[in-house]
């Protein structure tokens, strides 16, 4: 058996146009999708996050 008839991938687009997200499938499909770059995890950690307390704010 090949990993290929386990597994399969969907290719990953680096640029998804968001006018076709307004569909709910297609928003849908954007959401399942989604891979978070280690750029963007640690934009979220050390930037948005913190900001969305409320006992401290930044």
């Amino acid at each position: 058996m090949k990993y290929s008839e386990l597994i399969q991938f969907q290719p990953i687009e680096s640029v998804v146009e968001l006018r076709q997200g307004n569909k709910s499938d297609k928003a849908r499909e954007h959401v399942l999708t989604y891979v978070i770059s280690d750029d963007m995890a640690d934009r979220l950690c050390n930037l948005v996050f913190p900001q969305l307390q409320y006992a401290k704010p930044g």
